[in-house]
């Protein structure tokens, strides 16, 4: 089981991207993010 993992921290958001190398499935996700405060609920 291998999987492939990307992020991409922006300006207001986080990008994450999840590939599974088996299925060929990708998952993704966007949070809010500040750069003062990364993760914080808005």
């Amino acid at each position: 089981m291998a999987y492939r993992v990307g992020v991409d921290v922006g300006g207001s958001f986080t990008d994450f991207a999840v590939l599974d190398d088996a299925t060929g499935e990708i998952s993704t996700l966007k949070v809010f993010s500040r750069p003062d405060a990364p993760g914080a609920k808005s």
